[in-house]
């Protein structure tokens, strides 16, 4: 009975070697030639431009890693910078495409080291975002308004807008900024104000507003986020970093979750 089972686990196990055999034929024929391209304009790329130095913000595409190995060949220096002060380092690929990594603080730098980095690759540099922020003085406050249509006399709670994705849909979006609208209405002296995310299309943002019938201001995407935080008297948002940073900036933050989500295991 045992040596039943033993061919039959052999005649299993013969069967998958081939479907794997197939599968993987099919797979080389498909990669090898897109990798060797990559790797060949990556060559062409640091040959035509000649760079002393090459500064990466992700590790994760293919032009990246074929730069940063070319790169090695040349003997051109390379830089990772890391932004991130809340990325699980697990989701990174390895810290493999640059000489150095740039981080943001020192909590970074020990995550990462403990993750198996050498330590002497990784360097504190801050944050150049925070590092430039300064407080508006009074009269720019005054022209900050103005420019974005904002009364003079109004106070000024920021809501941060997001677009529809698979983590955040379109009716969340909409009952976050409704709910919003609704509390800052209550105070007679305050305004809300919504900054779109980056990558939101602003004119789609605009149209919902009127399709909900919201009375907010709208500034541009492209408003500097940290004037705008520092004009606030609150900050508003479902789940962004801005979070982080109007709190390192000491301002009030309010999250508002209506489908009571886990958004920490996104």
């Amino acid at each position: 009975m045992k040596a039943r089972e033993t061919s039959k686990e052999r005649g299993l196990e013969s069967f998958l070697i081939k479907i794997d055999k197939r599968f993987l034929e099919n797979q080389a024929k498909e990669i090898f030639p897109l990798a060797a391209l990559y790797v060949e304009n990556a060559d062409k790329m640091i040959k035509t431009i000649r760079p002393k130095t090459i500064v990466f913000f992700s590790e994760k595409n293919f032009t990246e890693k074929s730069l940063g190995q070319i790169a090695k060949i040349y003997n051109i220096e390379t830089f990772l910078f890391f932004p991130s002060n809340n990325t699980d380092v697990q989701d990174i690929t390895g810290f493999n495409v640059a000489d150095n990594i740039l981080v943001t603080g020192d909590y970074m730098k020990k995550k990462i080291t403990n993750h198996g980095i050498d330590r002497k690759k990784i360097k504190v540099v801050g944050d150049p975002r925070v590092k430039s922020y300064t407080l508006l003085s009074e009269s720019e406050v005054k022209s900050f308004k103005r420019k974005h249509g904002v009364p003079l006399n109004k106070k000024i709670v920021i809501a941060m807008s997001l677009y529809s994705t698979e983590v955040v849909s379109e009716e969340e979006k909409r009952l976050f900024l409704m709910n919003a609208s609704d509390a800052v209405s209550k105070f007679y002296d305050t305004i809300l104000v919504i900054k779109p995310h980056p990558n939101e299309d602003q004119q789609l943002l605009e149209g919902q507003l009127r399709q909900w019938n919201l009375k907010a201001i709208l500034v541009d995407k492209y408003t500097n986020l940290y004037h705008l935080i520092s004009l606030s008297k609150a900050v508003l948002f479902i789940w962004s970093m801005t979070g982080f940073e109007a709190m390192m900036l000491n301002k009030p933050t309010i999250a508002i979750n209506v489908f009571n989500k886990k958004y920490d295991t996104y």
